[in-house]
């Protein structure tokens, strides 16, 4: 049997150098591969493979674009 890892919101953000409050935004817009909610208003987690395999098949700026391009899109309160 193998174990399942979940990266919390906190973690995800620090891993992707983005605030918590976007990290969270980005899930609520299904926008962050893996992320899901335990309950319907509930806290968020992010399954570890899919972020860890999403993360991976960036290369450094491809990532980079596409964070930026997710803050451009993103609407303004």
């Amino acid at each position: 049997m193998t174990d399942k890892r979940y990266y919390t919101m906190k973690q995800v953000a620090e891993l992707l150098s983005l605030s918590y409050n976007w990290t969270v935004a980005l899930a609520a817009r299904g926008e962050l591969p893996g992320a899901f909610r335990l309950t319907p208003r509930g806290r968020w987690l992010v399954d570890a493979t899919v972020l860890d395999r999403y993360v991976s098949s960036y290369k450094t700026k491809q990532l980079q674009e596409h964070i930026n391009s997710a803050y451009q899109s993103a609407p303004e309160s």
